[in-house]
C-alpha cells in the first residue's frame, strides 16, 4: 500500500512528497491535484507524466488514457486502468474537471482501495476563483472518492500563493532568465499580476523577458509597457476621482471596467476592499507605523501598501467608513432585487461624491 499522506498537509510538504515519488520512482495508485491555481495544477500533473513516461509520447500513446467533463462512466475508467500496461512499468489514467470529488460514491472509490500495482490515476480539479476571490469549490472531503485519495494516494491543494510565495517564484524565474529586475519594478509586476494568479503572470513575464531582449535588468518602465492598465488600477483611479469629487471622472473610469469585463458586483466587492485596505493603512500609520507594518497588515507587497497609504492620506477616517458603509448598504440593495447591479453602483459613485 502507497505511503499515506498527512492530513492538512502544506503545498511544500506535498510537492516533496510528489517529488520524492518521481525521485525513486515509487508511483502511488493515485494523485489528486486541485485548487485555483491552474498553473501549478498543470505542472505537477505534467512532471508525473513526464515521470511515467520518460521515453517520450511513444510510450504515452499506448498506456494513457484521458478522460475530461463530467458524467464520466467510473466503471469504464476501472476497466481502463485494470488493463496491462504496454512495454512500460505502468499505465496512466488521468482525469480532468471530473467533478467526480462532488458525487455520491460510485464503483472508482472501491476500486481505488485495492488497484492494480500497474496503474497510476491523476485526478485534477480546477477551482476559478469567484467574485470575491474564493475559490468555487470542485472538491468535497466528505466524498468517498476523496478520503480514498487522501488515504491511500496524494493530494496536493494548489492555493492562490502568498504575496511571499509569489515574489519567490517570480524571482526564480528572472534568475533562470539571467536577469535582474528592480524593487520598484517587482512590486508594481506583483501589484498587476498578483490578483491573476501564476497562468496569468507566468504569460506575462515571457512577453516582459521577450521584451527585455539583450538587456540585463527589468525596469519599472518595461512593467508598465507590457503589463499596462489593470483592474485594481482602474479601481484606484476611481477612488481619486470620488476623493476629489469628480463625479463624471470616477463614471469614466467605472465604465472602462465594465470595457474589462468586470461584473458590476464585483467593481463594487473591489470598490469597498479598496476602502477596507485604506481605512487599515490610516488607522496603522496613525500610530506612528510604516509602509513594512501595513504591508504586513495588508498582506500585499509594500508598493501597492504603499499606495493605500497614499490615498488614505487623502481621506478623513470619517469619510473612509461612510464609504464602506454606503458600499454595504448599496451591495444589499443590489442582492436583495431592489435596484439592478449596473445602476446601483452609478448611484453609489455618485453617492462617494457627494
Amino acid at each position: 500500500m502507497a505511503a499515506k499522506a498527512s492530513k492538512g498537509a502544506s503545498l511544500k510538504e506535498t510537492v516533496s512528497k510528489l517529488n520524492n515519488d518521481i525521485k525513486n520512482g515509487s508511483f502511488r495508485s493515485s494523485y489528486l491535484i486541485y485548487g485555483p491555481e491552474s498553473y501549478l495544477i498543470r505542472e505537477y500533473r505534467n512532471k508525473l507524466k513526464q515521470a511515467l513516461f520518460p521515453d517520450g509520447d511513444a510510450a504515452a500513446d499506448m498506456n494513457l488514457d484521458m478522460f475530461e467533463g463530467h458524467d464520466q462512466d467510473e466503471a469504464d475508467i476501472a476497466q481502463k486502468a485494470s488493463l496491462m500496461p504496454f512495454f512500460a512499468e505502468r499505465r496512466l489514467i488521468i482525469l480532468k474537471d471530473t467533478g467526480l470529488f462532488k458525487k455520491a460514491k460510485g464503483p472508482l472509490a472501491d476500486f481505488l482501495k485495492d488497484p492494480p500495482d500497474t496503474v497510476t490515476l491523476v485526478f485534477t480539479e480546477f477551482e476559478p476563483l469567484d467574485q470575491y476571490g474564493k475559490p468555487k469549490s470542485a472538491v468535497d472531503k466528505r466524498n468517498s472518492l476523496y478520503k480514498t485519495v487522501a488515504k491511500d494516494g496524494l493530494v496536493i491543494e494548489c492555493a492562490s500563493p502568498t504575496p511571499a510565495t509569489f515574489q519567490s517564484w517570480i524571482l526564480s524565474k528572472v534568475k533562470k532568465e539571467g536577469k535582474q529586475i528592480s524593487r520598484t519594478a517587482l512590486d508594481l509586476f506583483m501589484e498587476k499580476a498578483l490578483k491573476g494568479g501564476m497562468e496569468m503572470a507566468s504569460n506575462e513575464l515571457d512577453k516582459l523577458f521577450s521584451y527585455c531582449h539583450g538587456q540585463d535588468t527589468v525596469t519599472d518602465e518595461d512593467v508598465v509597457a507590457i503589463a499596462g492598465d489593470n483592474v485594481s488600477s482602474h479601481v484606484f483611479d476611481m477612488v481619486d476621482s470620488v476623493a476629489d469629487r469628480k463625479v463624471k471622472r470616477a463614471l469614466d473610469y467605472y465604465n472602462e471596467l465594465l470595457k474589462l469585463k468586470e461584473p458590476p458586483l464585483r467593481i463594487m466587492y473591489l470598490l469597498g476592499q479598496a476602502y477596507g485596505r485604506m481605512l487599515i493603512a490610516r488607522d496603522i500609520t496613525s500610530r506612528g507605523m510604516g509602509k513594512e507594518e501595513v504591508a504586513a497588515a495588508l498582506k500585499l507587497p509594500p508598493y501597492p501598501a504603499g499606495k493605500y497609504m497614499e490615498r488614505a492620506r487623502r481621506h478623513s477616517r470619517e469619510d473612509i467608513v461612510r464609504a464602506i458603509s454606503l458600499c454595504v448598504e448599496k451591495e444589499t440593495d443590489i442582492k436583495q432585487g431592489r435596484v439592478a447591479d449596473s445602476l446601483g453602483l452609478e448611484l453609489l459613485i455618485v453617492e462617494l461624491c457627494e
